[in-house]
């Protein structure tokens, strides 16, 4: 029979294989946050979105929001359910907080539209002859 330390750091061991294997170069806290919560929410695929996420928003937010989502243990995609909460808690830390503003990384581009654009318009018969 093994002692139980032996159990724990054969454990140990193996969990940070794994994780040097998985992580790549990891250097920052952030960067090792965000591997972390991918892999509790299920979703490896998107680790760059998550390391994001835990870069640029407060980690009370992003904390709170892995806790909500780790109250749905049967949920098909918890990473919808992960960027909703977020959203939702976002908006209302933004209504506490007015003086709060997201980095500029992690604002939206604006999409410049023209109303008076038509691709058909633009298309002229005269196009097409020559």
């Amino acid at each position: 029979m093994k002692k139980i330390s032996e159990i724990i750091s054969a454990k140990l061991a193996d969990y940070t294989t794994l994780a040097k294997k998985n992580t790549g170069n990891v250097s920052q806290e952030f960067q090792d946050y965000g591997y972390r919560l991918a892999q509790r929410l299920g979703d490896l695929n998107k680790i760059a979105m998550y390391i994001r996420i835990c870069k640029v928003y407060p980690r009370a937010l992003v904390e709170d929001t892995a806790a909500f989502v780790s109250n749905y243990p049967n949920a098909k995609n918890k990473s919808k359910i992960f960027m909703w909460k977020l959203h939702e808690l976002l908006a209302e830390y933004k209504h506490k907080h007015p003086e709060f503003i997201l980095p500029k990384q992690a604002q939206r581009k604006k999409r410049i539209v023209n109303p008076n654009f038509s691709l058909l318009d633009s298309l002229k018969d005269s196009d097409w002859d020559s």
